[in-house]
């Protein structure tokens, strides 16, 4: 997952959750599972398994399109 956006950020939220559970509706089904929170930042990219559970937190910005939260996510496989 690559993030990009304007600096200074201009909008709250959009953290990336991964964490060894399943998770349901944004929360993980084992409570007692830690959980990792990855804030995004400018030109940052995360790496990770597609098997590992992950969610991503609502994001708030302005009405500008220009300065919200955006990211390019890119999957590869082996058959």
């Amino acid at each position: 997952m690559y993030y990009f956006h304007e600096d200074p950020k201009q909008f709250t939220g959009g953290n990336l959750q991964i964490t060894k559970s399943p998770i349901y509706k944004g929360i993980p089904a084992d409570k007692s599972q830690k959980i990792i929170t990855i804030e995004p930042e400018n030109n940052m990219a995360v790496v990770f398994g597609s098997h590992v559970p992950h969610t991503v937190l609502p994001v708030s910005s302005m009405k500008d399109f220009s300065k919200g939260r955006f990211s390019v996510n890119c999957w590869i496989g082996f058959r």
